[in-house]
């Protein structure tokens, strides 16, 4: 399989909110909500799953955006752990992101950390790191980036309407 799902991304998303954040866990709550924008009857589980996945990379870049600002430019940014099998999902991420992405070839990186932290303690000389995969962005970067332009506007508009100080979340 290329790097690349069926379809560009659109004309479907998804947004995740948490009282006014984009983060996960472990800030989600069973007030949490999402929306989703595009959908038609024709829409797939692939591209409700891509969608998904875009959601959550948009939600990245935000993150990723905030903390340049506190602490500079990212120089380099690893993968590790499941999202590093997929081809497809690191792209999408290097597209939404802007900036190239090295996967790790060791589906379990933290644990081969341990290991070799193990064999040098007991004095064996470290191997060779495997090569790790990089992933940059493409020709969807420049529709990533418009549709990072729609999520920072509904960002906001989320933001204030998941307000925790607000008594009920408003229905869309």
């Amino acid at each position: 399989m290329t790097g690349h799902w069926p379809s560009a991304p659109r004309p479907r998303a998804c947004w995740r909110w948490t009282g006014g954040t984009a983060v996960g866990p472990p800030a989600w709550t069973r007030a949490s909500r999402g929306y989703s924008s595009g959908l038609r009857l024709d829409t797939d589980p692939v591209q409700v799953y891509q969608a998904l996945i875009e959601a959550s990379a948009l939600g990245t870049r935000l993150v990723k955006e905030t903390l340049e600002r506190a602490v500079g430019p990212l120089k380099r940014v690893v993968v590790t752990g499941g999202l590093s099998r997929s081809a497809p999902v690191l792209q999408i991420y290097a597209n939404v992101l802007g900036m190239p992405l090295e996967a790790s070839p060791t589906p379990q990186a933290s644990a081969r950390g341990a290991a070799l932290y193990g064999a040098l303690a007991a004095g064996f000389p470290p191997p060779p790191a495997p090569p790790a995969r990089l992933f940059t962005p493409d020709e969807q970067h420049e529709a990533y980036q418009a549709l990072y332009c729609e999520y920072l506007v509904l960002a906001d508009f989320f933001g204030q309407a998941f307000n925790p100080t607000h008594k009920e979340v408003p229905e869309l």
